[in-house]
């Protein structure tokens, strides 16, 4: 099965082609305090994934896209694209949560027995949800909500935490005695391979929403 994901739940635009076995990713990590480029990179991304791996369009079997919670612009820059590629391919849409993707490769790569995944949620809140693995994928263990760091409580022993939303608050997040990886490491990173992994099956275009968990400050958003 050949399938095409998208991620643009933090500032990043992260796109991943998952081809049988083999899984090619494609990110654009802008530097602090610039622009996204969610709306001029994500499609170009894609196309050289395709290109790279020789594969046509009209060879994809199924769409996945990060549904958040995350920044509310590239949310819908995400989700828009997908369901346009995915009208236009005639495909089903699979959309996943961001926090579970963020999730799903701490507890493969760490072996902690759970995760808390956090996405800087800004305007001081972060995003938070707790995991734990069952039958490989990433089961919830807490509902996904927008919390002042100082609020979140230390995690129990051994849970591995991650995210950016702990990277840019990590002087005021209680990771009492987590597992917390280097703050280079590609795990606080949202990966659209991920979101691949578990797409296992995908809904009309039109049933996939962003999960924006608190309003948005902008009110034209897609439901």
């Amino acid at each position: 099965m050949n399938i095409l994901a998208f991620d643009t739940a933090t500032t990043a635009t992260a796109a991943a082609l998952v081809a049988g076995d083999a899984a090619r990713e494609l990110r654009d990590d802008p530097a602090t305090g610039a622009h996204p480029g969610h709306a001029t990179r994500l499609l170009p991304m894609a196309d050289e994934l395709l290109s790279q791996a020789g594969i046509g369009w009209d060879e994809l079997d199924l769409i996945a896209v990060g549904t958040g919670p995350g920044g509310f612009t590239g949310l819908r820059v995400g989700v828009a694209t997908a369901r346009g590629v995915a009208v236009s391919l005639g495909l089903v849409l699979a959309g996943r949560s961001s926090l579970a993707a963020l999730a799903r490769a701490a507890l493969h790569e760490t072996g902690a027995p759970r995760a808390l995944a956090l996405i800087d949620a800004r305007r001081g809140e972060v995003f938070a949800q707790q995991f734990e693995l069952e039958d490989g994928q990433p089961r919830e263990l807490s509902a996904a909500r927008a919390l002042a760091p100082d609020d979140l409580g230390a995690p129990s022993a051994g849970t591995v935490v991650v995210g950016d939303g702990l990277l840019r608050h990590r002087e005021t997040v209680d990771v009492g005695a987590a597992l917390v990886p280097d703050a280079d490491s590609t795990l606080h990173r949202v990966q659209a391979a991920q979101l691949a992994a578990m797409a296992t099956y995908g809904l009309l275009p039109s049933q996939v929403v962003p999960e924006y968990v608190r309003e948005p400050d902008a009110t034209a958003a897609i439901r």
